[in-house]
């Protein structure tokens, strides 16, 4: 699962007003990512597998990531 939004554009929201936020331009992008991490034993080796989840039952291990880029050659 992959969201790409705009960080700076949401902080204008909520300072200056959405009129002034939909003029602006984003240099951010946001990718986040859930993955299933599950502990594999194969030939008495022990090792930990994320994959991505297809069904979640009671008991399992999520990892949330989010990933930041300033896609711009300035600073934010």
């Amino acid at each position: 699962m992959n969201v790409k939004f705009a960080a700076s554009a949401l902080a204008l929201v909520l300072m200056a007003g959405p009129a002034f936020a939909a003029a602006q331009t984003n240099p951010v992008s946001l990718n986040s990512a859930v993955r299933l991490e599950k502990t594999v034993t194969e030939n008495g080796v022990s090792h930990v597998v994320a994959s991505e989840p297809k069904v979640v039952v009671p008991g399992d291990k999520l990892v949330f990531s989010t990933a930041y880029h300033n896609d711009s050659a300035q600073a934010v």
